[in-house]
């Protein structure tokens, strides 16, 4: 499971035997994967030079390149990809932890393997086990098994903040449709605010019931108003809890860049309006509702304990609570206190009018877009081929030679019997 600033492997299963046999093939492949001795692993999974022996010319593939090429033609992504952009300039949180295929070639063997070393290492582990099992017995084997294995990483792991803006941001992306296609509603308008910090615990489950306000209730009055205006064919919006920087978005979907004041207007005066008159207490009771029956029903689905570890995740990565998540009755408990003393009128102000740390992102059509990358790609790779010197041509057909025979050769039995079975 990847995400921003994590990658999170969930091991589970009801028999113990399964369990510890399914850890040991999870810290293995992370601790001692195979693609730190096997180059052509990094060239199967990552990316490769290949030649196409049709018309003598070089091409890129890779399972990972080619997973990325096929989530970048999807617009949704390529919008928050430009959101988190918009919103991080300057930490990670506005990279694709996925990887652009754009800049994915340009990662090499030497440096993945540094890269795995340095982060994919004990010293930036954190262990969450969950369920009836003896957890000092389950430590000490992780420790001798593993953990012992290295040596401490004095590293600073740390994420810095995203410093607020001194302004807000207008920005513009395009994606690709295809030529044929017409470009009329096609474009996506979206505001979008950095919302304080995940550790924020209350001001967090504060925006959560928003959300459920503005656009999960029956007869929303902001999309009503929105659709009304006969500006975008879908009104849409989400609070992103994802890093230590959450952020909201207000969006419209199959739109046109001319509707875009239009649409900045109504989500305006409407929230002016919630400022000064107050939400209607209802409409938040019934929002507050919604929001505890789903963290009750997390608690007790049967991947409750996969839902716990992405709880504390939330809060264990960027403090010294890790439990902070997993309970919230109190906080509810103060916010049906809250919302009438005008808590929720007080946080739409903070953050959608007195914050700068936000992005005005506009998202464009551009037809035949993916078929110029292609031509350039291409260009570039035939500028690349031209450029070998002849040992590099030599080095490029040994390594995927290596790679054929790895990709063909049958596993020996001593290989299959390290495959652990119940």
């Amino acid at each position: 499971m990847t995400f921003s600033d994590k990658t999170m492997y969930p091991v589970a299963s009801i028999n113990d035997k399964d369990f510890r046999n399914l850890t040991d093939t999870y810290l293995d492949a992370v601790f001692n994967p195979l693609v730190l001795e096997k180059e052509e692993i990094f060239l199967q999974e990552g990316w490769r030079y290949e030649e196409d022996l049709k018309d003598q010319s070089i091409k890129y593939n890779g399972i990972v390149f080619n997973e990325m090429k096929g989530a970048y033609s999807s617009p949704d992504r390529m919008l928050i990809n430009q959101i988190k952009g918009a919103l991080y300039p300057d930490n990670s949180y506005g990279m694709d932890s996925g990887g652009n295929p754009e800049y994915i070639t340009s990662l090499n063997y030497e440096d993945f393997k540094k890269y795995h070393q340095e982060y994919y290492h004990p010293s930036n582990a954190y262990f969450f086990l969950y369920g009836k099992l003896d957890i000092l017995d389950f430590l000490n084997y992780l420790n001798q098994e593993y953990l012992s294995n290295f040596t401490f990483n004095n590293v600073n792991y740390e994420i810095p903040l995203q410093k607020n803006f001194e302004e807000i941001k207008n920005v513009k992306g395009v994606y690709g449709i295809n030529k044929e296609q017409g470009e009329e509603n096609k474009t996506y308008l979206s505001k979008n605010f950095v919302t304080g910090k995940i550790t924020d615990k209350k001001e967090v489950l504060s925006f959560m019931v928003l959300e459920r306000v503005f656009f999960d209730v029956t007869g929303s009055e902001l999309k009503k108003r929105l659709m009304n205006a006969e500006i975008a064919e879908e009104i849409d919006g989400f609070y992103y809890t994802v890093g230590q920087q959450p952020f909201f978005t207000f969006l419209a979907r199959n739109s046109e860049e001319k509707h875009f004041n239009t649409f900045q207007g109504i989500v305006n005066e409407y929230l002016e309006e919630l400022v000064n008159d107050g939400i209607d207490e209802e409409l938040l009771t019934g929002a507050l509702n919604t929001l505890e029956f789903r963290l009750r029903e997390n608690a007790l689905s049967p991947g409750k304990g996969i839902n716990y570890a992405q709880s504390v995740m939330n809060s264990w990565l960027y403090s010294d609570n890790p439990v902070m998540f997993l309970s919230f009755s109190e906080e509810i408990a103060e916010l049906r206190e809250d919302m009438k003393k005008g808590w929720f009128e007080k946080l739409i102000k903070k953050y959608f009018f007195d914050n700068k740390h936000a992005a005005n992102v506009v998202l464009l059509p551009s037809p035949g877009l993916e078929e110029r990358k292609s031509e350039i790609v291409k260009e570039k790779l035939e500028k690349i081929k031209n450029e070998f010197t002849e040992e590099e041509k030599n080095q490029l057909k040994i390594k995927n030679e290596k790679l054929q025979k790895y990709q063909t050769e049958e596993d020996t039995p001593e290989k299959l019997e390290c495959i652990p079975v119940i």
